[in-house]
């Protein structure tokens, strides 16, 4: 009767390694996900701006200097 105990036991110690493995990599896999969206909604954010200062260069609401300041600002952000 003790060794069937035994077996359960040993079972459930597997098991319970096997769930915290899977925890450990849904958490990994998470805190990947969140950096990668990070990272792109930062670059994204970045063309967005660099695209409207294109266009108002384009319908002249700015002129060439104070684009080229702009967009050095932007790359160094």
């Amino acid at each position: 009767m003790m060794y069937g105990l035994s077996g359960i036991g040993m079972f459930g110690g597997w098991l319970t390694m096997l769930v915290w493995i899977v925890i450990l990599v849904a958490v990994i896999y998470l805190v990947i996900f969140l950096l990668d969206r990070i990272t792109k909604k930062s670059d994204s954010s970045r063309l967005d701006a660099e695209q409207i200062l294109r266009e108002r260069y384009a319908r002249g609401e700015i002129d060439t200097e104070t684009f080229e300041e702009m967009k050095e600002h932007l790359k160094r952000q």
